[in-house]
This record gives structure tokens, sequence and C-alpha cells, in this order.
């Protein structure tokens, strides 16, 4: 009777074990709804982590040797970040955090909330090249934080000009001559033979304005008023005008007033460059 007893109260404690396991993992493995009806079987919720834009850095040249403040801006709408640093890349491929990035009005922040996440500092390169930005932001319910594109902050070469009383800013590797009546700047892989000009060359003159002429006066007198003879368009520059000629030389010369001269820089092949070239230009 004992032994019946015993098997009975085995048999009865195995088959609620069994109950209550069964009961736990019905518990544990319920169904995920998703929209269109239940699954009968389990699914994991998975998210894709958001993409992050690239940074918006200004300036985006700076000069070498010249501690420059720079400010970095990044649009990062998802309310899931939690965290945005501004990384720089070094040249064995690692990289440094160099700010945080905050949405809070402070640090060069202009407005706090509106998902533009901005960082300020302070660059000061000791020669020309370039130096490579990147965001990194985290986001809750991803694992891995997420980087944005790279982004180049360009490093330009500075050269003081005394006997033209200018100071050029200019891109790496290009070279910089001098001659009696102007400066050649020759971008890189050309001769570096000074009588001959080539394609991609910006030349820059110093034009003596001794009696304070407007720009259309003097240039309406200067070299037999060639320069406005031929122009097709003439618009003003940030801090100077842009010429476009309908014949002769290709390319476009820029005018900068600046100290009772004009700086006039004629492009060969290198708009984009001539005009960036005009606009850092400055005295001594």
């Amino acid at each position: 009777m004992r032994k019946l007893l015993l098997v009975l109260g085995v048999g009865l404690f195995i088959a609620g074990g069994a109950w209550w396991l069964q009961a736990a993992q019905s518990r544990t493995a319920r169904p995920v709804s998703t929209g269109a009806g239940t699954s009968s079987a389990p699914m994991l919720q998975t998210t894709n982590p958001p993409a992050v834009a690239a940074p918006t850095i200004t300036p985006n040249i700076i000069t070498v040797n010249t501690p420059t403040q720079v400010v970095a801006t990044v649009h990062i709408p998802e309310s899931t970040v939690t965290g945005v640093n501004l990384l720089r890349l070094n040249s064995n491929g690692s990289s440094t955090v160099v700010a945080q990035m905050v949405d809070n009005g402070q640090n060069g922040d202009a407005t706090a909330g509106d998902k533009n996440f901005t960082a300020r500092l302070t660059l000061n390169e000791p020669q020309a090249g370039e130096v490579r930005f990147q965001v990194s932001a985290a986001f809750r319910g991803v694992l891995r934080r997420v980087l944005s594109t790279v982004v180049v902050i360009e490093i330009w070469q500075r050269a003081i000009q005394n006997n033209f009383g200018i100071t050029v800013i200019y891109p790496p590797q290009w070279t910089l001559q001098q001659a009696t009546s102007l400066l050649r700047l020759q971008r890189p892989g050309l001769s570096a033979d000074s009588s001959v000009e080539y394609a991609g060359d910006i030349l820059i003159f110093v034009d003596a304005n001794p009696t304070s002429l407007s720009f259309t006066d003097f240039y309406s007198q200067h070299d037999g008023g060639t320069l406005l003879r031929y122009a097709k368009v003439i618009r003003p520059t940030l801090n100077g005008f842009r010429i476009e000629r309908t014949t002769g030389e290709a390319g476009s010369t820029f005018i900068v007033p600046l100290n009772g001269r004009f700086i006039r820089i004629e492009d060969i092949g290198a708009p984009s460059i001539a005009e960036t070239v005009s606009r850092l230009i400055k005295s001594i």
C-alpha cells in the first residue's frame, strides 16, 4: 500500500511539473501582433539604425599656423538620439573625440531643441593639407554608434608679399612665384617655368589707385579700358567684383579694392580657386 501511494505521488508531481513548465512557456512566448493578425509563432522586433547626415563645418578653409574658430553642425531629427560627438580622423586610421555636439543653445548652438547639434572648437594647424571630421551619434535601442560621412577642412598656405603689400592665401601644393609686376599661382603638376602661362594659373596684379577712383572709372582708363571693353558680365562678390569676358583670354577676373589699390586676380582655368583666393587676400 505504501509503495502504491509513493508511485501515485511521484506521478502526480511529474505531471504537475510538466503542466507548470508548459504554462510558463506559453506566457513567455506570447505572440507579437503584426497589425494584420496574430502570429502563432513568436517574432523578434528589430529597428534599423537611423542614418546621420554629414556635418556642416564653417569655415571649411583655414590658414596654416593661424588659430581659427570653426563651428560644426549636424541635423538629427530622431528623438531617440542620446549623444552626439565630433570626431577627428587621424592619419593612422583611428579617430579622436574633439568635441561633444549639443542642442542646448550653448557653445555655438543657435537654438535649443531644434534638432541641430553644434560644436565649436579652435584649430591651429602647423602645416598645409587637410583635416577630416566625422559625426558619431548614439541612439536608444541601437547597440553601436552611427557614423556620418567624412567632411574635409582644407588648410591653405600663406605668403606675405612685402613688395606688393599683400598676404596671399592659397591651396596646399600650389606654388607661388613672384615676377616684376605680378604674382603667379600655379596648380600642382605644372612646370615651374615662370615665363610660361599654363591653364590653371592664377595671375595676381596690384593696380595702384592714387586718386581713389571708383572701380568703373579706374578700369575705364587703366590699360586703355581693355578690361571693361570685353566684359560680358560684371557682378559683385563678397569683397569686390567678378568680370566675365566675351573675347580675349578665357576665364574670369576678380577685382578686390584694398587700401587705395585694386587687386586684380585673373583666372586661367581654375575659377573656384581664383574666387576663393580673391576672398582671402588681404593687406599685410
